[in-house]
């Protein structure tokens, strides 16, 4: 196991970078009204994540491309109306 004495500034900020989206995409769900805001919140940042992450294997022709459904699954099951995905 490595270890590093004291935190790298630069981790803190990415630390808080990421806690600022989370609280902008909680905030977001909880205006439009979604069941469990911070848990969707906690699903789609996971997903755009991991899509960001496989695309570095597969490119924007991979499973990255599903994201989108993906998403709109998503908030379909936190109490959205599904609506006709947008053609990209």
């Amino acid at each position: 196991m490595i270890r590093l004495e004291g935190k790298n500034p630069l981790l803190s900020e990415i630390e808080r970078f990421w806690q600022a989206e989370r609280t902008k995409i909680v905030k977001l769900c909880e205006q439009a009204k979604f069941r469990d805001p911070s848990g969707l919140a906690d699903k789609l940042l996971l997903l755009v994540q991991g899509a960001r992450n496989e695309r570095n294997c597969y490119g924007f022709r991979g499973p990255s491309q599903k994201v989108g459904e993906a998403g709109d699954d998503l908030m379909v099951v936190h109490g959205a109306q599904r609506k006709p995905l947008l053609e990209v």
